[in-house]
């Protein structure tokens, strides 16, 4: 049966520093928030040969202006170690930018 759906398709590049300047906690819940959506999605076309993997979502620190640094990128999901490395990465102990 046909259906219609909501779509998100977001890409949103903030500076490092406004992101730092949120809370623990809006952090948080901009993170559960995708992570709510994303466990709520499902496959557009599941099964056809036009099937869509529409059931993403990256988290990607982009550094490829900052010289011999590489981007990081890796799903969102609930538990994820490479997301909280790259998390601990923006944040010192302090909640203060590392330099």
């Amino acid at each position: 049966m046909p259906r219609e759906y909501v779509r998100f398709m977001i890409d949103c590049a903030i500076p490092k520093e406004d992101w730092i300047a949120l809370t623990d906690l809006q952090r948080a819940r901009i993170r559960n928030d995708i992570l709510n959506i994303k466990t709520k999605s499902i496959k557009v076309n599941e099964g056809n040969s036009n099937e869509e993997n529409t059931v993403r979502a990256k988290y990607h620190m982009c550094r490829h202006e900052l010289e011999d640094l590489s981007c990081i990128e890796d799903d969102v999901t609930e538990s994820n170690p490479a997301q909280m490395q790259m998390e601990e990465e923006l944040l010192g102990a302090s909640g203060r930018v590392k330099k």
